[in-house]
């Protein structure tokens, strides 16, 4: 999110944060959620195995998505985004830059040059939109 609220950073406490952001904005909260959900799926495959099993049991003994499922959104983001070939909102922004820039990522190299290329596309329009 570009403009970071200032009581994001100095509340330690995330759910003041977005009680205090849906009360102003519900928009501004519902993105702060979503941006909020990319970064710990993101960051799901990193854990040991034990720990994601445990998260997942969590997952589905509550009726959510299981990590599997959460972790496909990711897929189908690429996925879309591989096919309409280019990135059309901010949210799929930050998840095709986070499996740009990670090694690791399940994607090959052609196909991640490709999304690069789309994140510099959607850099270069919004800084026209936002004229800077």
């Amino acid at each position: 999110m570009k403009n970071l609220p200032t009581e994001a950073i100095q509340e330690g406490d995330p759910i003041k944060v977005l009680t205090n952001w849906e009360i102003k904005n519900k928009s501004l909260a519902k993105k702060g959620l979503k941006v909020g959900l990319n970064d710990f799926i993101s960051q799901l495959k990193y854990l040991p195995q034990e720990t994601r099993d445990e998260i997942d049991h969590d997952l589905v003994n509550q009726s959510l998505p299981s990590i599997s499922e959460l972790e496909n959104l990711t897929t189908k983001t690429i996925s879309k985004v591989m096919k309409r070939k280019r990135i059309a909102s901010e949210e799929e922004f930050l998840i095709i830059k986070e499996e740009v820039i990670d090694l690791n990522s399940n994607i090959n190299e052609d196909d991640r040059q490709i999304l690069d290329s789309y994140l510099v596309n959607f850099e270069a329009v919004q800084k026209k939109i936002n004229g800077t």
